[in-house]
């Protein structure tokens, strides 16, 4: 069964380039965006490659300009990119890329007993589940205390147990573990004694409405993050900070880029700074449905081809075939991109099959592990699969299951 694991995830690994179109992804990426009065020239950066990004930092950085805002992606060719925005700020800064875990750990710490704060950090995972960091550090003698990959409930314990101790929250980041676990990684500093609050899991709708109470509570928006649910619903984390230590705030949101980068120059006229820009993207919910007709043999039944889970992103999943023959045999896994209607050998090809693996068939149940690589340009993707079974009670020797049809979907 290993094997077959390692031939299957190759061949899907295969499959899943041909069926990815990285065009379909820009358009599947929506914005909400945050703008505060100021008269500072403050410059965003969209789509930025790492080592250019890391140049255009310190490029920023000579001309007096700091980085406040950072978002870290993977695009639809899995290339790593930035989104950032950058203030006119004095003191020293330092910016890392593509650490992992440990590293992002190490380098904080380091960096905090040579006289630096993490202000913004971003996370972005790979294929195999490995989760990376980029972080910006500006010189502060805070310090703070970084805490990686508490689950929701951990998350707000620890800010009620942070924040009664006169800390403030800082900076955080949101997302989906391989187990489809929410997480959080969040910077606690000291010595806050103003009013500030925490709302999580909002709704758009919820999120509005939270921004004008807490104004009216002496409060403005100080940060926030955008994630989409396990219903393809937009979230929204926010915290809230006294708005005597902030300009007017005002929120909008975008479904493209270009209507963004319109609602800033618009903003712009009026004296408003885009602060902060949280893209995400459109999920779609996982699906499997079978399809079309299949050919019985031995025991008057076709064999039977199912998923045991959503296919969802990053996660383990697998297919279930029972051959329905009646004794142990051998059958093939037809994958393909597109569905079909081929006539043979009495019944019908159900896939424009691109990959055929190899399968041995017991009387019972069998299990196909499958994975599908937590990589948000496989969203949307579609798969279909059917299943031939060597079979001397089938018509012309050959059973086969209807087929399955797999939409690949995303919970972040």
């Amino acid at each position: 069964m290993n094997s077959l694991l390692k031939r299957t995830s190759h061949a899907l690994a295969t499959l899943l380039l041909v069926a990815v179109s990285t065009d379909d992804l820009a358009a599947q990426k929506t914005y909400a965006t945050a703008y505060r009065f100021s008269n500072s020239d403050l410059r965003l950066r969209l789509r930025w490659i790492t080592s250019n990004f890391v140049a255009e930092t310190d490029n920023l950085g000579a001309q007096g300009y700091r980085m406040i805002d950072l978002n870290s992606y993977r695009d639809g060719a899995g290339t790593v990119r930035h989104d950032a925005t950058f203030l006119p700020y004095g003191g020293a800064y330092r910016f890392y890329a593509d650490m992992d875990e440990g590293d992002f750990v190490g380098t904080t710490n380091s960096l905090v007993s040579q006289g630096f704060q993490l202000n913004t950090f971003s996370s972005y995972a790979l294929n195999n589940g490995t989760r990376l960091y980029a972080a910006n550090y500006l010189e502060s003698s805070s310090g703070g205390q970084l805490t990686i990959g508490q689950t929701r409930t951990e998350f707000l314990d620890s800010y009620a147990a942070n924040t009664s101790l006169g800390e403030r929250l800082a900076a955080f980041d949101t997302y989906l573990d391989t187990s489809g676990v929410r997480r959080y990684d969040s910077l606690f500093v000291p010595g806050s004694t103003e009013p500030h609050a925490l709302a999580t899991g909002m709704s758009q709708a919820q999120f509005e409405s939270r921004r004008v109470t807490e104004l009216q509570n002496g409060r403005r928006m100080w940060m926030f993050q955008a994630y989409r649910d396990s219903t393809n619903q937009l979230r929204y984390d926010a915290v809230y900070r006294d708005a005597s230590l902030l300009n007017s705030t005002r929120l909008f949101f975008a479904e493209t880029e270009a209507q963004m980068l319109a609602q800033r120059q618009a903003q712009a006229a009026q004296g408003f700074r885009l602060v902060e820009v949280e893209p995400t993207f459109l999920g779609t919910s996982p699906e499997r449905n079978s399809y079309g007709i299949g050919l019985a043999g031995t025991l008057g039944r076709a064999p039977d081809l199912t998923m045991a889970n959503p296919p969802e992103l990053g996660q383990s999943n697998s297919l279930s075939i029972r051959a329905n023959s009646g004794q142990p045999t051998i059958g093939v896994l037809a994958i393909g991109i597109n569905s079909a209607q081929f006539p043979l050998l009495g019944g019908t090809l159900l896939v424009d099959p691109i990959v055929q693996e190899d399968v041995v068939l017991s009387t019972n149940l069998v299990s196909v592990p499958t994975f599908y690589p937590g990589d948000p340009v496989l969203d949307g993707v579609r798969l279909y699969y059917q299943v031939i079974v060597l079979d001397n009670g089938a018509p012309q020797g050959l059973s086969m299951s209807r087929g399955l049809e797999v939409v690949i979907g995303r919970r972040d």
